[in-house]
């Protein structure tokens, strides 16, 4: 089923959002309540707790799972010969050592680009959110100046079937009107655009007012997916595109999957039990 616009496709699964957003609000209250705070709530009234037990528990364990999957030290990849290839090549050594020393550099090239490009910290950031709530989308804005983004579930939603392959997902920011405009170049100066860039719908702390711009993707019969982005009701010129599902800039994860749920649970919920206890204890004490 096709949308007309990204943000009613937002609205629409909005609703089927909140009950995994209360369970990840719930763990960041009982370990950091800055992880996922209420859309009411800046860091004047966040709650306020009386042990840090889950806080290291979350930083210890999310730091350790960046420092395994990607080793500042190590590649985190491997590439190899196929075993049919090197019986292939067993009989010309020079190039089979040509071949291993380009898989060597394309590994070496994988670990600069990954340090220099930002995704070190995005990854430390996604890997929080995603022990303490269970969810985090990764935005790859692309480009020369664009660095990666990591999004709690305050600013996206998502769709998935049964069996958890991914149907839609959109991605909720705020823009100010300037880069608006320029987006959006002549479609700016329609009257009921215009008029929604002079008065801005979001919140600001600078000056100039904000605007949402929504990205999404979404599936299509083809198993590829449409991409593209809207600002003020208006498609952005030139954004929309197919991509393949490896290609897509927005990435939704999960850190445990439920079964026929389009979200996933974080290992804090595990122990809301023993945290509410320590809490209540620590409180007391205090």
């Amino acid at each position: 089923m096709k949308h007309k616009t990204l943000s009613g496709l937002y609205r629409q699964l909005e609703a089927a959002r909140w009950e995994f957003f209360y369970q990840g609000h719930k763990s960041s209250v009982l370990t950091i309540p800055s992880i996922l705070p209420l859309d009411s709530q800046d860091r004047t009234n966040l709650p306020q707790n009386f042990q840090s037990i889950g806080a290291r528990g979350v930083n210890n364990l999310s730091s350790r799972l960046a420092l395994t999957l990607f080793p500042p030290t190590l590649p985190f990849m491997r590439l190899e010969i196929s075993p049919a290839d090197r019986i292939e090549l067993a009989g010309d050594k020079d190039i089979l050592t040509e071949i291993q020393q380009s898989l060597l550099t394309i590994e070496e090239q994988a670990v600069s680009e990954f340090d220099t490009e930002g995704w070190r910290p995005v990854v430390a950031s996604s890997l929080r959110l995603l022990v303490c709530t269970g969810n985090a989308l990764i935005y790859d804005r692309g480009g020369d100046d664009s660095r990666p983004a990591v999004f709690d579930m305050r600013s996206y939603v998502v769709d998935r079937d049964p069996e958890g392959t991914l149907l839609s997902v959109v991605l909720r920011q705020q823009v100010g009107v300037t880069a608006a405009r320029q987006a959006l170049g002549p479609l700016a100066e329609m009257p009921s655009i215009n008029m929604a860039l002079t008065v801005g719908d979001g919140f600001s702390s600078t000056s100039e007012p904000t605007v949402e711009i929504y990205t999404g993707a979404e599936r299509n019969d083809n198993g590829r997916y449409d991409y593209w982005q809207e600002i003020a009701g208006v498609e952005v010129p030139g954004s929309r595109t197919e991509k393949h599902s490896k290609d897509l800039p927005l990435m939704p994860l999960r850190f445990e999957p439920i079964e026929n749920a389009a979200y996933g649970r974080g290992y804090v919920e595990d122990y809301h039990g023993d945290l509410h206890s320590l809490e209540y204890l620590s409180r007391a004490l205090v």
